[in-house]
């Protein structure tokens, strides 16, 4: 089985992915790739960079570039947990793959924001209106190499909420896995 990411920044895909691993299923992130890739240029790893490094590597590879990628590696009767899925041609590359489904994490503004505030990640934004000019940034775009978070979001296959504890989202992922 395969399973997919995607979300707005700090909503807790990062747990969904640590849950997945626990459970043995192999781990990769496309975010993960286009900070390598910032590091190689001797780039700050910031959101900024992070959104236009996406883009561009988007426009040199085509849109699904990055997931093509990660593509590559699968290999048969292996699990794995993909996260930071952030624009539909990656969707779309990544159901190529049998067993294939995309899980949307969502939750509040603010309770996202708190959450980036709190986790010190490098590059994150630390002021509400910076975080929500760079969310903006992430949800909508003409240009198919950009993220298009909210087109993405539209192709989940399911949806969990994570406004409330991490036994309530463990509770929504294991009825996931059964089903």
């Amino acid at each position: 089985m395969i399973f997919g990411l995607t979300g707005k920044n700090g909503s807790g895909k990062s747990v969904v992915a640590e849950y997945f691993q626990d459970k043995g299923y192999e781990f990769y992130s496309l975010s993960d790739m286009i900070r390598e890739e910032i590091r190689s240029k001797g780039l700050e790893v910031t959101r900024e960079n992070l959104i236009a490094t996406g883009r561009r590597l988007r426009e040199e590879g085509g849109p699904s570039a990055l997931a093509d990628r990660v593509r590559q590696k699968f290999q048969e009767n292996h699990n794995y947990i993909i996260d930071s899925i952030r624009n539909p041609a990656e969707v779309k590359s990544l159901q190529q793959a049998p067993e294939f489904k995309l899980i949307y994490v969502d939750a509040d503004q603010k309770v996202r924001f708190e959450r980036v505030v709190s986790r010190k990640r490098e590059g994150d934004p630390l002021d509400f209106d910076k975080f929500v000019e760079l969310e903006n940034k992430e949800l909508q775009s003409d240009n198919p190499a950009a993220q298009q978070l909210n087109q993405t979001i539209a192709l989940a296959d399911v949806t969990v909420h994570n406004n409330g504890t991490i036994e309530e989202l463990i509770e929504q992922l294991d009825h996931i896995l059964k089903t």
